[in-house]
């Protein structure tokens, strides 16, 4: 039996782009589900230079960058 494995870093931010590649370039953010206590999953390197980082709520990526893209 043969068993192979892939890592795909930030893999929903990577699926989000395949779909919607109008997204490129943009400060992005996937989160776990909807609303302003949803946790970030994965996030753009452009919104990570903003400061935007993985853990953080919804609400508190859009008080530190009001212009981040939130995607569930």
């Amino acid at each position: 039996m043969r068993i192979a494995c892939a890592h795909v870093p930030s893999f929903p931010l990577a699926a989000l782009l395949r779909v919607d590649p109008d997204l490129r370039g943009e400060p992005l953010a996937v989160t776990e589900g909807q609303g302003p206590r949803a946790r970030l999953v994965a996030c753009s390197t452009e919104a990570e230079e903003r400061g935007i980082s993985v853990g953080l709520s919804a609400a508190q990526a859009k008080a530190i960058h009001a212009g981040i893209l939130l995607r569930p």
